[in-house]
Order: structure tokens, then C-alpha cells, then sequence
């Protein structure tokens, strides 16, 4: 598969780090997904489910969204990794907790409601009543946008296991479409917000003692 490895390289090399997701085609895929994501809305609704709701493996993939997990895997990050953890750990957790306040600040703004409340019909509260009516809020998810806070730092820090991340943030995404709590765009644009969070706390940071270190 050398065209797919060559594609991930691009996609997930270290210089490309820096570059706005925005940039070239990026954008343009962005932009595509939106877009896709909205018109697959009410299917999802209708067929995504989780064989199983309630189960341990159900809740294991769920909670990665939860901000006291990624915690816990920072503080073992930087027990592992000597040679950059505590600076990979930070990186972590601020690109995961920022991306979870980002969404619950664009949650009031937005004012979109949860699907299951209007049972499958798109509702939004009048505009700014978010932030005095907090019920039901959906758009994004802050559940995915701290799975992928979490996942697309990793991707930077860790690019060898960048295919896990991304999974994992996935089926952290997949537990909140199964339970009715969000759209597929909820999810989706958790996932982009956390995409320019990340992006933005690597230009702010650059961790120069990542040069010289091994890609892990």
C-alpha cells in the first residue's frame, strides 16, 4: 500500500503540523464533510445504534470523552515517556479541555437542541437563549470534542499510533449518535473544532525538545 502510506505521511507529517487545516485542500475537505455530515443528519438519526447500550465496552469508548480520563492518560503519559511526557502530557490535556470549552461555548451560542428531545426533528433555541436555557444542547458535541482534542494531539505527539487515536475518538462519537444525544454533525463539527484547538495550541507551544527526539 505504498500510495496509502505516502497519503498518511502527508497528511500527518511534522511540518504539516504547523499548516492551517484551512490550507489547500484541507479545506476543501472540510467543507465537503460539513456538508455530507448535514444531509446524513436524519439518516444517522433513523439507523446509527450501539448492539449492547449500557455495556462495559459501550462506557469504556463513551467516558473517552469525558475530561477525568484524559487526565489519567496524561498523567501516564508523562510517567512513561521520560524523554518528553510531561510536555507531551500538558499538550494533551490543554488541547482536550480546550476543545471541551470551545464546544460548550458554540453550544449556547448555536442553540441547537438534542435530536431525541424533539424525537429526530432539528430545533434551535432563539438566538443566545443557550446561555440562560442550558438544557439539551447538542451542537457540537463536547463529549467528541474532547475524544478528539485528545486524539488529534496524540496524532502529533505519537504518529505511529495515529490510526488508534482517531478510531478511538470515533467510537467515543459513535456512543452519542447511538444514544439519540446528537446529530452526526454535532459530532462532526466536535471533531473540526477540536482540529483547529489543536492546531492552534501546537503553533502557540512548538515544543522544540520534540526535534531531536525518535518519532514514537
Amino acid at each position: 500500500m505504498p500510495l496509502f502510506r505516502s497519503v498518511s505521511r502527508k497528511v500527518f507529517s511534522d511540518s504539516s503540523a504547523y499548516r492551517s487545516p484551512l490550507s489547500g485542500w484541507r479545506g476543501f475537505a472540510l467543507i465537503i464533510g460539513a456538508v455530507v455530515a448535514v444531509l446524513l443528519d436524519g439518516w444517522a438519526y433513523q439507523h446509527i445504534s450501539w448492539p449492547g447500550e449500557g455495556t462495559d465496552l459501550h462506557k469504556m469508548f463513551r467516558v473517552l470523552g469525558y475530561l477525568p480520563m484524559t487526565i489519567l492518560l496524561c498523567l501516564g503519559i508523562s510517567a512513561i515517556d521520560r524523554a518528553r511526557g510531561v510536555t507531551t502530557g500538558w499538550m494533551v490535556f490543554i488541547s482536550a479541555a480546550a476543545s471541551g470549552i470551545a464546544a460548550e461555548i458554540l453550544k449556547m451560542l448555536i442553540g441547537r437542541e438534542r435530536p431525541i428531545a424533539h424525537d429526530g426533528v432539528n430545533y434551535f433555541k432563539p438566538f443566545l437563549q443557550g446561555f440562560v436555557d442550558h438544557s439539551n444542547l447538542s451542537l457540537p458535541s463536547s463529549h467528541a470534542a474532547v475524544a478528539f482534542g485528545t486524539a488529534w494531539m496524540l496524532c502529533y505527539c505519537y504518529p505511529k499510533g495515529k490510526w488508534l487515536w482517531i478510531f478511538a475518538a470515533c467510537a467515543c462519537a459513535w456512543t452519542r449518535l447511538a444514544a439519540r444525544a446528537h446529530w452526526l454533525s454535532d459530532c462532526y463539527a466536535a471533531a473540526v473544532v477540536a482540529l483547529f484547538t489543536a492546531w492552534l495550541i501546537r503553533l502557540l507551544i512548538k515544543p522544540r525538545r520534540f526535534a531531536n527526539l525518535p518519532v514514537h
